[in-house]
Parts: structure tokens; sequence; C-alpha cells
């Protein structure tokens, strides 16, 4: 029998809303980012963790925290200020295309 798509199997990685509960979900290599969670991350101040104390590396690209300027997030999964840019490039990118 195949396996039917199931939009709840995706999910937030950094809130765990599913796919059906937010309006845009980012994915990367086994992880995801909610539109909210994409634009509350980015509106945090970008010195609000500085990447020379901080020794993890982004879920989304790999980096060390030591080869970007900024990784938020929490101990299970972390995103780069370079990723998190693109998500809201993304986010932004589906807005237009909306009011087109």
């Amino acid at each position: 029998m195949p396996l039917r798509f199931n939009p709840e199997l995706l999910r937030c990685s950094f809130c765990g809303k599913s796919q059906s509960e937010v309006k845009k979900l980012i994915a990367g290599p086994n992880v995801n980012i909610c539109g909210e969670c994409a634009t509350a991350l980015a509106s945090l101040p970008k010195n609000a963790t500085p990447a020379e104390v901080r020794s993890e590396s982004c879920s989304f690209c790999g980096k060390r925290a030591r080869e970007v300027d900024v990784v938020l997030g929490s101990e299970q999964v972390r995103i780069c200020i370079e990723c998190l840019d693109i998500c809201q490039e993304i986010i932004a990118d589906d807005l237009q295309a909306e009011k087109a």
C-alpha cells in the first residue's frame, strides 16, 4: 500500500505547530521553521546571542557558531542569521506573490 502525504507529519522544529496550523513552513534538512517563528527570531536583537559564546551549529546549514554572526534557538534546534535571512526572503516572496 503506498504511503500518503500527511501534512500533520511536518511540524515546526521550534514551536511544534503542524504544517496545517501555520501559514508557511520552510523545510531544511530534517528541520523545519514556520513563518511565525522565523519572524519572531528575526525580530530579536542581532547581538542577543553572540556567536563567540555559542558553540552550537545551525540546524539548517550546519555552520558552526564561529562561522556566522549569530545563532538563535534552543539546545535542540538552532538557526543562523544567514539561514534566517533566507527564510525571511521566502516569506516576503510568498507575500508578494499573494498580492499579485
